[in-house]
């Protein structure tokens, strides 16, 4: 289940964000050396800045990094 956030960022400076995603179709997928690319970051675009507040959406089983700029 994907989860939607939002909060207001220190500063309020920032006025865009970049992202990067680590997920799988499968909660225990793994890499191997016969599939070494099954859990690879990608690019992440469930994100967006405005006014000093930061909104997302969190698909499910996955760990997500942004950066503000």
């Amino acid at each position: 289940m994907a989860v939607p956030l939002s909060g207001t960022v220190a500063g309020g400076k920032q006025s865009h964000v970049h992202g990067e995603i680590l997920t799988a179709p499968a909660m225990d997928a793994h890499n191997t050396f016969d599939a070494p690319r099954a859990v690879h970051p990608t690019s992440f675009n469930g994100a967006g800045i405005a006014n000093g507040t930061l909104s997302l959406t969190l698909p499910a089983k996955s760990v997500v990094v942004l950066r503000l700029e």
